[in-house]
């Protein structure tokens, strides 16, 4: 979505949606409205929406959609403050009913409503994704369950690596990525997209200002674009 909507050279556009993965930070275009939107499968398919404003250092997914009931919750299922991380649990008409011939999956993640008698909301999904309230009753995406890496012994998201690498001066674009080496363990390689050459030791240095050295990349390579899918 941050690809198109930066490379794009729009003269009849009026809305572009974007879903399917985190949307990196953005200025807001200012020829059409860019929306972030959120919504697992089993959801179908989106259940929050967001209108970029302003830039964001993580977008916000925004607030439920009509129809829809949305709770954060603690690992023993009890709901959340705003500011305080947790499982996003979703309700509403468009919540599936389950994992076709998968009995145990559907028990797993298809629970009976705690926080609501209302029929129309009697179902709740676990998402699996982490999430917090903000104060202005927008939801900020933090990352998968089972999306966290474990490096030197502590768990990490590799999001949050990501975002770091992008705040550094003239970097354009990375993504990070999780490898095993049976030497070594696993350990954490970053792409990074720049038009000048990047001076990796200052790359770390920065990184180090904010995070703990476990989560600088073993390995940072520059690349001239970030493949848009694994095919290409």
């Amino acid at each position: 979505g941050r690809q198109f909507a930066l490379g794009i050279k729009n003269t009849t556009l009026k809305y572009l949606l974007t879903g399917g993965e985190k949307l990196v930070p953005v200025q807001p275009p200012k020829d059409y409205k860019l929306i972030n939107l959120y919504g697992p499968t089993e959801a179908t398919v989106f259940i929050t929406n967001f209108q970029l404003n302003k830039y964001y250092e993580n977008i916000p997914i925004g607030k439920p959609v009509s129809d829809t009931k949305l709770y954060i919750v603690d690992n023993h299922g009890n709901r959340l403050p705003i500011g305080a991380c947790g499982e996003l649990l979703a309700a509403g008409a468009q919540i599936a009913r389950g994992y076709l011939k998968r009995p145990e999956k559907t028990k797993e993640v298809f629970i009976k409503n705690p926080f609501s008698k209302d029929k129309a909301y009697k179902r709740i999904y676990r998402t699996g994704d982490i999430v917090r309230l903000l104060s202005d009753g927008n939801i900020s995406f933090v990352g998968r369950q089972d999306a966290q890496v474990k490096i030197r012994g502590f768990r990490i998201e590799l999001t949050e690596v990501e975002e770091i690498i992008r705040r550094f001066p003239a970097i354009k674009d990375a993504t990070v990525a999780a490898f095993d080496d049976d030497g070594v363990g696993k350990y954490i390689a970053a792409y990074i997209v720049s038009d000048k050459k990047i001076d990796i030791e200052a790359l770390n240095t920065f990184i180090l200002e904010t995070k703990p050295s476990y989560m600088v990349p073993a390995v940072i390579i520059q690349i001239d674009k970030i493949p848009l899918n694994q095919n290409q």
